[in-house]
């Protein structure tokens, strides 16, 4: 099977991937349906032939591109969608658990937790470990793992959705699943901006953001303004003060197993981008591309945002409305550095 060269997430959270052999993948928003275009015939008479199929049925050959591409997409998109048969045996927790993992519990603001390592990153585990959140050494991005189940027929979910909001209460009738019946479980890995944090990561994040400032203001050659004003700023809504007591909070759910609605799945035909710069000519609202192990990440708002995560663990940010500047977030052991680039018209790269 071919490499992939890139991928992109719209706003509607479906995909569309490049291949180096000239063939392009595109998966609905709910990760249900894929359609796999081959790649252009030599004769410009012969017509590109396209295959769509359901993502949980798919042939020997195409899984494990499957894999990878809704490992990329449940990292970034607000639900991920978890078909039993994609899970490798290996990361499969059929057993371990005794109920399905809905929420979890955070400690609070001054329990002795968090942890940190040796890039300047602190990591907040759940009470009950079926969860944590781990802050990059500049402060700017962070990554959450969880426990969650896979994904479920839509009249499941439904039941799920009550066992989870009576979880507290007392229920009349015992709906239990049976050992047959319990739905494996597996770890998911997401990757958000501290710009945009969803809701379920806000008190970890806050935690982890207090741990990550007083680190940074005991580091005697500390350069840049004062993170708390900044922090609270940029987190906005999502400041919780500190609390004595453990906080709960409700982990993504997953997609429903089928789709309700496959007819209103939209596909792009044509050539599609075949190239890095073919991507500007798209109509559609871009939120993450994978580019060779680089993620740029758009960010929308009053003042859109526009983030690169390098492989080395530093964050560059779009400063203005233009996006003519840049600031470059370095992580170290002992500071953060912050170094300003400039985009100057004509220019492959400058600084």
């Amino acid at each position: 099977m071919a490499q992939v060269r890139f991928m992109v997430m719209y706003d509607d959270e479906s995909l569309d991937v490049s291949l180096t052999d000239g063939s392009r993948l595109q998966v609905s928003p709910c990760g249900s349906e894929y359609l796999l275009e081959q790649a252009p015939p030599p004769h410009p008479l012969q017509e590109r032939r396209r295959a769509r199929h359901r993502t949980r049925f798919t042939i020997s050959r195409h899984r494990d591109l499957l894999r990878d591409v809704l490992k990329f997409r449940n990292k970034y998109a607000a639900q991920p969608y978890l078909p039993e048969e994609l899970i490798p045996k290996h990361l499969r927790q059929v057993g371990n658990l005794t109920s399905e993992v809905c929420e979890v519990a955070w400690p609070s603001a001054d329990s002795s937790t968090l942890t940190r390592d040796s890039s300047g990153g602190v990591a907040v585990s759940s009470v009950d470990g079926h969860a944590q959140l781990t802050l990059s050494g500049c402060g700017q991005e962070f990554t959450a793992e969880f426990t969650c189940r896979s994904s479920r027929d839509q009249n499941r979910n439904q039941n799920q959705n009550h066992q989870c909001s009576s979880s507290t209460g007392v229920s009349d009738t015992d709906d239990t699943p049976t050992p047959a019946e319990f739905p494996a479980h597996t770890r998911v890995l997401q990757h958000h901006s501290r710009l945009h944090p969803p809701p379920a990561w806000t008190h970890p994040l806050y935690l982890a953001l207090s741990q990550w400032e007083a680190q940074r203001a005991q580091c005697s050659d500390a350069v840049g303004q004062s993170g708390a004003a900044g922090k609270e700023r940029e987190l906005g809504h999502a400041h919780i003060p500190p609390s004595e007591t453990v906080v709960k909070t409700r982990l993504p759910f997953p997609v429903p197993l089928t789709c309700p609605a496959p007819h209103q799945h939209r596909w792009r035909y044509g050539s599609g981008a075949s190239d890095w710069s073919d991507l500007s000519a798209s109509a559609e609202l871009v939120r993450v591309v994978w580019c060779q192990g680089i993620i740029y990440r758009l960010i929308g708002g009053a003042v859109p945002v526009v983030e690169v995560s390098a492989a080395d663990g530093s964050v560059i940010r779009s400063n203005g409305v233009l996006a003519e500047y840049f600031t470059h977030y370095r992580p170290s052991a002992s500071t953060v550095r912050y170094q300003p680039h400039y985009i100057t018209p004509l220019i492959t790269y400058s600084t």
